[in-house]
């Protein structure tokens, strides 16, 4: 017998009996989604996104950066802002702006590069 084959045997002998042994129960207060899936998007933007207002979020970024070419994050911010919610703080703005583009360089739409020495967020 090796080490690692006795170190296991032991292991498992000490959890005999023990309160490991007992099946997995998830932990309280996590929730657990029940039910169908939400409602289908499909169909309403030529963009695939999990709701309508980030399909429109989409496309307010890219005929920005089709119409004015390289943009710099204040340009982008500032013709997003009339398409979010009006009670939103500058911290959950900016955050709700840095996930759009976060996915929006992740599924390969736009990128971001340096010009200048300024950053700024064109077409890919």
């Amino acid at each position: 017998p090796t080490a690692r084959s006795l170190a296991a045997s032991s292991r498992a002998d000490s959890l005999e009996g023990s309160s490991h042994t007992k099946p997995h129960t998830p932990r309280k207060g996590l929730a657990l989604r029940r039910g169908p899936p939400g409602p289908s998007y499909a169909g309403t933007s030529p963009y695939t996104c999990a709701s309508p207002s980030t399909c429109d979020l989409y496309a307010v970024v890219t005929d920005l950066l089709t119409k004015s070419g390289p943009c710099t994050r204040a340009e982008i911010d500032d013709a997003l802002r009339p398409h979010l919610p009006a009670g939103l703080e500058a911290s959950q703005m900016r955050n709700r702006v840095d996930n759009l583009l976060r996915n929006m360089r992740r599924e390969g739409r736009i990128r971001s590069v340096r010009i200048d020495g300024k950053r700024v967020w064109t077409l890919a």
